[in-house]
C-alpha cells in the first residue's frame, strides 16, 4: 500500500497510509491530535514514540490559539477585527506586522490576484447567502472598489498598522493558515519529534526523516471520489484552493467562496483546483488563491518564473476537467492518477 496525505479543502484530515518503496520498505507510525480552530479542522501527527508528545501537542495548540486570536476576522476581539473597525488603524503585534508585509509582497508579485482587502466583497456575498438573494450589480461594483493594499502601511518602529481610508478592511483567510502553520512547523522542527505531518484544512506540511524517505501527497479529485494525482515531498508545504467544497448557496445555485478581487464576484472559471508546493507556508497559501483566481496556465507560468530566486519560489498543479498542468520542477515527483491529459507549463 502507498502512504497518502489526502487533501480536502475545507475540513479534511491528513489520512496517512504506509508508503511502498520496495517489498520491505519501512512505514510511518503516528500519534495524533485533532481539533477545530482557524475555521477548519486541524490535525497534528507526530512520529509514534515521540517524547513528551502531550506537551508538544499542547504547545502546538497554544501557538494556533495565539494566531487565531490575532487573525480571525470573525472574532471581534482579534487584532484584525480591531484594525477593520478602526478609522485609521491601530497598534498590532509583530506577528501581524510580518504577515502584512508578506501579504503586501505577494499582492505586488501577483498583480493583485492575491488581495486580502476583498473582505467587503466577502461580507456582501455572505449577506446575500443569508438573505438568499443575489446582490445587484451596482452593489457588487461599489463594494469591489473598497479594496487595495496600497491603502495600508505598517510602521514597524511603532508597531502601527495604518489605513488611509476608514472603510479598508483585511481578511487574512487566504494567507493566515499558511502563516500560522509555518510557525507550528518551525516549533516542531526544533523539537524531539522525528517526523510528522500538519493538516490545516487545505494546507498540509511535512517535516523530518520519514522512514520510507518521502511523503506522498494525494491530491483530491475535484469532481468525484479518490485522488487525481500524487506528489512526493521530503519537506515543505502544499496548499490547495478550489471551489467545490466551500461555496455560497443562493437561490439553489452555488457560488465559489473565493472572490476575484477586480470584479468582486466569486471566481467562476474552468479551473477546478490549484495546489501550490513551497518551502514557504505563507506563500503557498496565498499563491494557491492567486492562481485559482488567475485560472490560466499562462499566468501560472508568469508567476512561476517571477518567483524564481525569491522567498516565494514554488511549484504548482492546476486541475481542469480534462487536463492537468504542472510546473517543470514537479516532473520527477509527480504521478498522474486519473485519465486527464498531463501538460508541463512552459513546454
Amino acid at each position: 500500500m502507498k502512504k497518502y496525505i489526502s487533501i480536502a479543502l475545507a475540513a479534511a484530515l491528513a489520512v496517512l497510509l504506509p508508503l511502498l518503496l520496495g517489498a520491505c520498505a519501512p512505514s510511518a507510525n503516528y500519534i495524533s491530535d485533532s481539533f477545530f480552530a482557524m475555521d477548519t479542522v486541524i490535525e497534528i501527527k507526530l512520529a509514534a514514540g515521540t517524547k513528551d508528545s502531550d506537551a508538544l501537542f499542547g504547545e502546538c495548540r497554544g501557538i494556533i490559539e495565539k494566531y487565531d486570536n490575532i487573525l480571525s476576522a470573525e472574532n471581534g476581539a482579534s487584532e484584525i477585527a480591531r484594525f477593520n473597525m478602526s478609522g485609521s488603524g491601530c497598534a498590532v503585534s509583530r506577528e501581524l506586522g510580518e504577515l502584512f508585509e508578506s501579504a503586501l509582497d505577494l499582492y505586488r508579485m501577483t498583480d493583485g490576484m492575491f488581495d486580502p482587502t476583498t473582505y467587503p466583497s466577502t461580507l456582501l456575498w455572505r449577506g446575500a447567502e443569508a438573505a438568499d438573494r443575489l446582490p445587484d450589480s451596482d452593489e457588487i461594483v461599489s463594494t469591489a472598489d473598497k479594496r487595495g493594499m496600497e491603502l495600508i502601511s505598517y510602521d514597524s518602529a511603532n508597531g502601527m498598522l495604518v489605513k488611509s481610508e476608514p472603510w479598508i478592511m483585511l481578511d487574512p483567510g487566504g494567507i493566515g493558515k499558511g502563516f500560522a502553520e509555518a510557525a507550528v512547523l518551525e516549533f516542531l522542527e526544533a523539537s524531539d519529534a522525528g517526523y510528522g505531518v500538519l493538516s490545516f484544512g487545505g494546507n498540509i506540511s511535512v517535516f523530518g526523516e520519514h522512514p520510507a524517505g518521502k511523503f506522498t501527497i494525494a491530491l483530491g479529485e475535484p469532481i468525484g471520489n479518490g485522488h487525481a494525482a500524487e506528489v512526493k515531498l521530503t519537506s515543505g508545504f502544499i496548499s490547495v484552493s478550489g471551489g467545490y467544497e466551500r461555496y455560497y448557496e443562493i437561490g439553489g445555485d452555488r457560488y465559489c467562496h473565493i472572490i476575484a478581487p477586480s470584479s468582486g464576484m466569486p471566481a467562476d472559471g474552468t479551473i477546478l483546483s490549484v495546489s501550490v508546493i513551497s518551502s514557504n507556508g505563507t506563500a503557498a497559501d496565498a499563491l494557491s488563491t492567486a492562481l485559482f483566481v488567475a485560472e490560466t496556465p499562462e499566468e501560472a507560468e508568469r508567476l512561476y518564473f517571477a518567483a524564481m530566486d525569491t522567498a516565494y519560489e514554488f511549484e504548482a498543479v492546476l486541475i481542469y476537467e480534462n487536463e492537468i498542468y504542472i510546473t517543470p520542477g514537479l516532473e520527477d515527483s509527480f504521478t498522474l492518477s486519473c485519465e486527464r491529459a498531463l501538460n508541463i507549463i512552459g513546454k
